[in-house]
């Protein structure tokens, strides 16, 4: 069963690395920003082990399907 409330989110923003600082923009499937949010701390820290102060998301809009 599919659940018509989910809606596709592109989330922009940096990641900072020690000395580097990484731009990345992700698509990302969810029913609420908050939820958004949280999968984009959950995944980034998880790939690039770092911390979520470390992780700063500039921009979120609703992707219109």
């Amino acid at each position: 069963m599919i659940d018509m409330n989910v809606h596709l989110y592109t989330v922009k923003g940096k990641l900072r690395t020690g000395r580097q600082i990484i731009s990345f923009k992700k698509i990302i499937p969810g029913t609420k920003i908050g939820d958004v949010i949280e999968k984009v701390y959950c995944e980034l820290g998880s790939r690039h082990k770092v911390k979520r102060r470390q992780i700063i998301i500039e921009e979120i809009t609703e992707k219109m399907l």
